[in-house]
């Protein structure tokens, strides 16, 4: 999964990117929630910023404001988070593991939750 311009995290998020805002479905959940989601990896210093708006996931940042009046911050090792962004784990199960780290009020991890059960059907 890795490519030649990024990391396995960053492919893995341009994917989720793709199949959510190709997704009517994903994009209805979207509507009246813009918070920024903060992907960040414990194990190889990379930091990525997905911003939500008009109901869809603008492109991937490299930097952001972490300090965002509603930001959703998510961590865990570079394989798990491109596990889990690429459909290849289940998101909520990686949570109850302690895979997974997610800070965000609980309707934001529900919402989170629905787009993978969405896109994935895991």
């Amino acid at each position: 999964m890795l490519s030649g311009n990024g990391s396995e995290v960053l492919t893995s998020l341009q994917t989720f990117r793709s199949k959510v805002n190709a997704n009517g479905r994903a994009r209805k959940l979207l509507q009246n929630w813009e918070p920024l989601v903060i992907v960040e990896s414990t194990d190889a210093s990379e930091r990525y910023f997905l911003r939500i708006r008009d109901t869809a996931i603008q492109p991937i940042e490299f930097e952001g404001d972490e300090d965002a009046k509603h930001s959703v911050h998510i961590r865990g090792t570079s394989s798990e988070l491109a596990a889990v962004f690429c459909g290849e784990k289940n998101a909520a199960r990686s949570v109850l593991n302690a895979d997974l780290e997610v800070f965000a009020a609980d309707k934001d991890q529900v919402k989170l939750d629905a787009i993978s059960m969405v896109i994935w059907g895991i």
